[in-house]
């Protein structure tokens, strides 16, 4: 993720493309404004809106970018010092499904490896 390594400018220029009026653009931008929130340090704002992306692309299909966005709301939770566990489990049942291992890693690390003694039974 270009975020990852202090490089937005690749979302900055997302952002300032016009986007269709499609549900699909809708999510993709409401992801693009919670990582540059995140990453900026409005942390709140990006709570708000990486919660907001995961039900758009829940609502879209695509469990792969839900789950990163539950992700990110656990991670924005936990840095303002709320409970970002919901999130953040089910981020990772989302990443167990899709079999996306480096994912369900960095998770379990937000978890405190909690998670992964327990949860992959089920998988």
């Amino acid at each position: 993720m270009a975020v990852a390594v202090g490089v937005t400018r690749a979302v900055e220029r997302i952002l300032a493309e016009p986007f269709p009026p499609v549900r699909r653009a809708d999510a993709q931008r409401l992801s693009a404004r919670a990582v540059l929130a995140e990453a900026s340090g409005a942390v709140e704002e990006a709570l708000g809106l990486h919660r907001e992306a995961a039900a758009s692309w829940t609502e879209f299909g695509h469990v792969f970018e839900s789950a990163h966005a539950r992700a990110g709301a656990g991670r924005c939770a936990l840095a303002l010092g709320a409970d970002g566990n919901g999130d953040l489990v089910e981020a990772r049942r989302l990443f167990v499904q899709l079999g996306a291992t480096p994912h369900i890693v960095a998770v379990d690390e937000l978890l405190g490896g909690s998670a992964a003694a327990g949860s992959d039974a089920g998988a």
